[in-house]
């Protein structure tokens, strides 16, 4: 009788055991059914966020090697990391999109979402924008590319010259200064006067034409092969360029004068584009634009010394200007160039504001010099 007890109130606790477990199943795939979906929702919507969702096609004519390779993956990694992975940068060097005769249209039929586009290859469609090219401007190399900035981004006649192309200035180029480089041995104004140089055109132009030199525009890439086959005497060139072109080789003089360079290539973006960014994103790209000019301009001025050297190296004579050229530089040649080329932009349709634009230019120029005498750079604060 105590047996069958036993037995019989085992036999119930294992039922309740059983149905306990039934009631835990149930319970386990109800919450299962419910929070699966939830989980799989949830890993998409974080997927998404993550995943990029604008792509930007961007040209280069630069090569994947040279001084300008780092530094643009550098703006393309920023881009990426400070935007979470909501933006990606697919960028095409070499040309291989769209090189610099090309870069304007290139973004307006949509082929490319960003390229460096060059006022002196489109003259009749941004003449004020050449204005950002003045010869002379600024021998600072982070000063120029500030006022520069801000003048794209603030100057009412430059940015209607930019809506009406369809176009929204992103972040500065710069190639650094402007000298000459010849077959021969050049040293003085005098020895350049009668010479054929390739030019970057704009104000470089009337530049040259009043130091006696006979100026011809053609493609960077030109140059290496006009003077190999002597067609040419020398170039207008800045060592940051022209060292990925191996020029080099074929320059044997450098006449150090440092009075123009390449500054309103920005590089750009369609404007369509552009409109379309979130407005956080728009705030992004603003930001990294300033950014871009701090980096951009310690890592040329170390780069500028290291390539002279390397010149130097290679056998090829850098000259100074005498303090006499220098004095007719700075008190006849640049001043005559300046107002000849504001002038000349004013005479082209669409060019009858360049004096309001040239005007603003430098005073934003000597706006950013001020602060360099008096706080130095942001890399090297004055103490």
């Amino acid at each position: 009788m105590d047996s069958f007890i036993l037995f019989k109130c085992g036999n119930t606790k294992l039922k309740e055991e059983v149905k306990m477990k039934k009631r835990f199943l149930t319970v386990l795939i109800l919450f299962l059914a419910v929070s699966l979906p939830l989980i799989v929702f949830s890993g998409s919507v974080q997927a998404a966020e993550t995943k990029p969702i604008i792509t930007l096609k961007q040209a280069e004519a630069f090569p994947a090697a040279g001084f300008y390779y780092p530094h643009l993956l550098w703006w393309k990694d920023q881009v990426e990391r400070r935007t979470e992975g909501r933006v990606a940068v697919k960028i095409y060097f070499g040309g291989s999109l769209s090189g610099w005769p090309q870069a304007l249209p290139a973004l307006q039929t949509g082929l490319a979402d960003v390229a460096q586009v060059c006022p002196p290859y489109f003259p009749s469609d941004m003449p004020l924008s050449m204005i950002v090219e003045m010869v002379g401007v600024s021998s600072d190399l982070w000063v120029a590319q500030k006022a520069a900035t801000d003048l794209y981004n603030e100057d009412p006649y430059i940015k209607a010259e930019h809506k009406k192309l369809g176009i929204k200035p992103l972040f500065t180029h710069h190639s650094g200064l402007m000298h000459y480089g010849f077959r021969d041995k050049v040293a003085t104004f005098d020895d350049m006067k009668g010479k054929t140089v390739r030019t970057y055109g704009g104000s470089l132009f009337e530049g040259e034409k009043r130091i006696g030199l006979k100026s011809v525009f053609m493609p960077y890439g030109d140059i290496y092969e006009a003077l190999a086959r002597k067609t040419m005497d020398g170039s207008g060139f800045t060592y940051i360029v022209s060292d990925g072109f191996k020029h080099w080789e074929v320059i044997k003089s450098v006449v150090e004068v440092g009075a123009g360079y390449s500054m309103g290539t920005q590089r750009s973006m369609r404007l369509d584009a552009w409109n379309k960014l979130p407005a956080d994103i728009q705030e992004i790209f603003m930001k990294l634009q300033s950014d871009w000019i701090d980096y951009f301009a310690k890592a040329m001025y170390a780069e500028t010394a290291l390539l002279q050297n390397k010149w130097k190296n290679f056998g090829v004579e850098i000259h100074q200007m005498t303090p006499a050229d220098r004095k007719k530089l700075e008190t006849e040649i640049l001043p005559a160039a300046q107002e000849a080329f504001v002038q000349q932009v004013e005479k082209m349709p669409g060019g009858e504001h360049a004096r309001d634009v040239w005007t603003h230019y430098q005073k934003l120029r000597d706006k950013y010099q001020a602060r360099v005498d008096t706080k130095g750079y942001p890399w090297a604060p004055k103490k």
